[in-house]
């Protein structure tokens, strides 16, 4: 506030504006525009000189209205908790509940692209990380996938649901997967024992979905 106290100062003893500028090493048009605003309050010179550093900082400095939210926005973010929790359904995709999202509404709403930017910004804010270090052939991790394969009669049609077994080194993420004829105990641990023949060598453990630890 010291330079606009001395341009205040300088103004009541009636200097040009140009000498102004020169004293204060401002430019014309702010000098003018900082004058115009003086003028527009309606006190005297001495009037504001009176008056302390944050009443001249709001003449001076005029808070910003707040900038209306994109009502877009409003509405996407009030539809975030619902969209996670349908996305982590089987065979829901973005693009299903981004069709969804345009019909729910008729403002206006935002393209697609857009829509998969906030979703995943909103994702990304929940999400907590955590860092786990995996020591090389330490463990197996061993899952069924949630989504089967199927063998077709080609005689019939009829289709025989497969589940598919998934084995994983964690430390370098190298994979195994079989397809079952079914997830009989038997059936099980023959595609184990193929994993292991694959993988050429036994880990320490062998961590089952369930978290059962097998030696």
């Amino acid at each position: 506030m010291l330079r606009i106290r001395k341009l205040l100062q300088l103004l009541e003893k009636k200097y040009s504006l140009r000498k102004i500028s020169t004293e204060l090493g401002m430019g014309r048009k702010t000098v003018t525009s900082l004058q115009t605003r003086i003028s527009e309050s309606g006190q005297s010179y001495l009037s504001l000189l009176s008056q302390s550093d944050s009443a001249l900082s709001e003449l001076f400095h005029p808070a910003l209205p707040p900038a209306e939210e994109d009502p877009r926005k409003v509405y996407m973010d009030s539809q975030c908790s619902y969209l996670i929790k349908e996305l982590k359904r089987v065979g829901v995709t973005r693009q299903l509940l981004w069709e969804e999202y345009k019909s729910k509404t008729t403002d206006p709403v935002y393209s697609y692209s857009q829509f998969c930017e906030h979703l995943c910004r909103y994702i990304h804010s929940k999400k907590v990380s955590y860092h786990n270090v995996h020591t090389p052939a330490e463990v197996l991790q061993v899952d069924f996938a949630g989504d089967p394969l199927y063998i077709t009669n080609r005689m019939t049609g009829i289709l025989t649901s497969c589940p598919v077994l998934v084995c994983t080194l964690p430390c370098s993420s190298y994979t195994y997967t079989e397809a079952l004829l079914s997830g009989r105990q038997e059936l099980f641990y023959h595609a184990l024992s193929n994993c292991i023949s694959h993988l050429g060598g036994v880990p320490e453990r062998i961590l089952s979905d369930n978290r059962n630890n097998m030696s």
